[in-house]
């Protein structure tokens, strides 16, 4: 049994783990997402294979109880542990904006991750008080568009080397510039028209002169900011939050979501969300005129 409180924000109606990214709280088109619904995620160990039923009752000031509710489907949880919580790195505030950075072991287990933010700390202890800002996949390879690659790294960019087919290129490669002979260096190839343009932040770059099809992966070769030789062929977990205003505290979480099928039912298992971290962005407000 679960008592709620219709007034408590914690139970006011909210995307849940199998709602799609579209999901959107007053959305006239959707009916389960009436801001006058009410809303309980329900958390297991996830470890279970029972079937479990839900009714509600509803009960007024005077304490007067409503006829149960009709059962719910039957709802059952995959056999599988939740992922390993996110632990956040790095919150750092730039001009107008904030950059996370986070790790998590055992990757291949995690499909999302799901970032939370307020600027509201009484909310921080339930991310469920929290805005989703956003989910993002757990790997993100680094592929062409339009001729040009952008590729991060949290040890920063100083010079790229060599540009690769990711199924050409031999990860392991030591040093990582000693790629297969059978592996196109486009980078090399390029000639005059190879120009890397860093980012502001200089922990990563776009490279133009690709003579590479739409989408192709690839494996960048360069040295970072201390002139290490360094390969990357995805990536790193990180996110740019550009919806901020400056010199005001954000407040952040992160989940990580697995995603499992049973049958023709995918289902989703979510970790317990990080630890609560606060960044600022710097920069001048706006000003009206």
């Amino acid at each position: 049994r679960v008592d709620l409180d219709v007034n408590d924000p914690a139970t006011a109606n909210l995307r849940g783990p199998d709602d799609p990214d579209s999901f959107q709280i007053g959305d006239p088109g959707n009916p389960l997402a009436s801001s006058s619904l009410r809303a309980l995620v329900d958390r297991v160990d996830g470890l279970v294979t029972n079937r479990y039923f839900y009714r509600a009752v509803h009960v007024d000031a005077a304490h007067n109880r409503s006829p149960l509710s009709l059962a719910t489907p039957p709802l059952s949880c995959p056999n599988f542990s939740a992922p390993e919580t996110p632990v956040i790195t790095r919150a750092l505030g730039g001009d107008h904006k904030i950059l996370l950075r986070w790790m998590q072991n055992h990757l291949d287990n995690v499909n999302e991750f799901l970032i939370y933010r307020t600027d509201q700390v009484d909310q921080t202890t339930d991310e469920r008080l929290m805005t989703l800002l956003t989910t993002m996949p757990s790997l993100k390879r680094i592929t062409t568009i339009a001729g040009t690659a952008h590729f991060r790294s949290p040890l920063g960019v100083q010079q790229v080397m060599g540009v690769y087919r990711r199924d050409q290129a031999n990860p392991a490669a030591v040093p990582p510039h000693t790629q297969p002979p059978a592996a196109t260096n486009y980078w090399q190839q390029a000639g005059p028209q190879a120009v890397m343009i860093l980012d502001g932040d200089e922990y990563g770059a776009k490279l133009y002169g690709l003579a590479l099809a739409e989408n192709t992966e690839l494996t960048v070769v360069f040295r970072d900011a201390k002139g290490v030789e360094r390969l990357v062929d995805s990536l790193p977990l990180e996110f740019l939050d550009e919806s901020v205003a400056p010199m005001h505290d954000y407040f952040y979480r992160i989940g990580a979501l697995r995603l499992v099928g049973q049958g023709t039912t995918v289902s989703g298992i979510q970790s317990p969300a990080s630890k609560t971290v606060r960044a600022r962005a710097t920069g001048l407000p706006e000003q009206s005129a």
